[in-house]
């Protein structure tokens, strides 16, 4: 149940309402209830559609694209359920934090 008017997007989503700590707003065209949390090197990305009665929940422990990649694989899979194509660009993203963290030896 939607408590408090929220109206601002959020990365690809728009966030319209928030209530019992819960967002809800769009993805696409599609209702989306959601939470997301973290910290460095850790987020989580829970949603459901409740008009496709579909939900995702992602959880990356990780601290370069982490951030990201939460969101690309939960909207890489809604794509899919709604026969849309994932978004190339979403996936480049992740790819360039990779590739830049590799240069500068973040993994070592």
């Amino acid at each position: 149940q939607p408590l408090a008017s929220v109206l601002e997007p959020f990365g690809p989503y728009m966030r319209d309402a928030y209530g019992l700590g819960w967002y809800v707003g769009r993805y696409r065209s599609d209702t989306l209830i959601h939470h997301f949390g973290g910290f460095p090197g850790y987020r989580a990305h829970i949603s459901y559609r409740p008009d496709r009665k579909i939900g995702v929940a992602v959880f990356v422990n990780e601290a370069l694209a982490g951030s990201v990649l939460t969101d690309v694989i939960a909207n890489a899979i809604y794509d899919r359920e709604r026969g849309s194509p994932t978004t190339v660009e979403q996936i480049k993203s992740v790819q360039e934090k990779f590739t830049a963290a590799n240069r500068s030896n973040a993994w070592a």
